[in-house]
Parts: structure tokens; C-alpha cells; sequence
């Protein structure tokens, strides 16, 4: 089993991108990881979803097998210590998807922390939230109109969507929650999709997203 990170973004600097990089590398790795980023320009501008779906087609098994582990992190975020091999140890118990808790650039934690249970994903406000993995097998089966609206590649809740299609065909009893933080999430940044789309577009997606069919559980990867 290997790890990819995989982490978009759009127009960022230098110096966060070695942020992230060095805060993949920096822990003792306890599998094979290997990090894969795309920072768009202005010129060159398509989205988070499309350039993960990019990343995940252009390296087919066994680069990336079904089996690996899938770790979203923004270009403009970093890891905390030890996030690879706690996410390691997590998907080594029988996890097929993980989701998290993270920290604020001001050191202030995430207090979503729900374990799901019993309701409907869609039907719930969204919990499922950073660090987000799930095996690739899981996301080599959502349909491509599945990560578009209207025929158009989201900008805006593409982990939201991705998160709720994995965690349905895990299923509850292989989906975990790690209520450490192991994620530090910058805020409303101006390069951030609340800043650049607005919060009317956003709820406007996530509704969309909310009213789709539900994904059935798979048996096997």
C-alpha cells in the first residue's frame, strides 16, 4: 500500500508549496508516499476536481493501485507531525476512508469533529472534514458527471463531493474518524475558493451535490 498526496491550488507561492512538501517528508515514512501537485496559473486555470481526476487517469495501476491510499491536501495548506503514519496505521486497521481534524493558521481546532453513524450522509451538514483519504479504487468509480455540475468541472466543494461518493461505498464500518489534528488549514486566504467563488456559489453546489443519489456499498475494491 502506498500514499499519494495529491495537492492543487492556484497561483501559489514558493514558499508554501516547500511548506507543504517538506511537512510530507519530514516524518519517518512508514510506506511509500509520493506527493503529486499542480499549482495552476491564471492562464491555465481548470479546478481542483479536474486536475485530481488529471492526476489519478494519467497514472494507472499499479502507480497508483486501486489499493492506495488517496490524501487531499490544498497547495495552500500543510501536515502536522506524524499525519502520514497515523493516516498509515488507519487504512492498515481496515479503513477505506479517513477524515479528520485540523488546526487554523491562528491555532484554533476544528470542533466538527461527528462520527458517522446511523444518518444519511447527504441528509447531515458535512462533517467529513480535512485531512480526507480514501483508497483510489473507491474514486476510480465515481462517473465523471459525478465530479462536474451542469457539464462544467467544479470549482468549488470538490472534496465535499469526492468525500461523500467514497464514504457511501465504504460504508460506515470503514469509514474512521482520527479526531487528532493532523492537518493545518489556512483560513480564508484570498487564493481560497470561499474567497474567489463566494459563499452564495458554494451553498448553491453543495445543495446539488446534497440531492444526488447515494452511492451502494461495495463488497470489494
Amino acid at each position: 500500500m502506498k500514499i499519494h498526496v495529491i495537492s492543487t491550488g492556484h497561483n501559489q507561492p514558493l514558499h508554501q508549496i516547500n511548506r507543504l512538501i517538506d511537512s510530507v517528508y519530514s516524518d519517518p515514512q512508514p510506506c511509500e508516499v509520493r506527493l503529486h501537485i499542480y499549482n495552476e496559473t491564471d492562464d491555465d486555470r481548470r479546478g481542483a476536481a479536474f486536475r485530481r481526476y488529471d492526476i489519478i487517469r494519467n497514472n494507472p495501476a499499479p502507480i497508483i493501485a486501486d489499493d492506495d491510499v488517496i490524501m487531499l491536501v490544498g497547495l495552500d495548506d500543510h501536515l502536522l507531525p506524524n499525519a502520514i503514519r497515523t493516516i498509515y496505521e488507519a487504512h492498515q486497521s481496515g479503513a477505506w476512508v479517513t477524515y479528520g481534524n485540523w488546526q487554523n493558521q491562528h491555532g484554533r481546532v476544528n470542533s466538527l469533529q461527528v462520527e458517522w453513524r446511523g444518518q444519511p450522509l447527504r441528509t447531515a451538514p458535512f462533517f467529513l472534514t480535512a485531512p480526507n483519504t480514501f483508497r483510489a479504487g473507491l474514486y476510480r468509480r465515481i462517473p465523471i458527471k459525478r465530479l462536474q455540475v451542469d457539464g462544467t468541472w467544479q470549482h468549488v466543494c470538490t472534496e465535499v463531493d469526492v468525500m461523500y461518493s467514497c464514504a457511501e461505498m465504504a460504508g460506515q464500518d470503514r469509514t474512521m474518524l482520527i479526531t487528532e489534528p493532523l492537518y493545518h488549514y489556512n483560513e480564508r486566504l484570498p487564493t481560497g475558493t470561499l474567497s474567489q467563488f463566494g459563499k452564495a456559489r458554494k451553498g448553491e453546489v453543495l445543495r446539488i451535490i446534497q440531492g444526488r443519489t447515494p452511492f451502494d456499498i461495495l463488497e470489494l475494491l
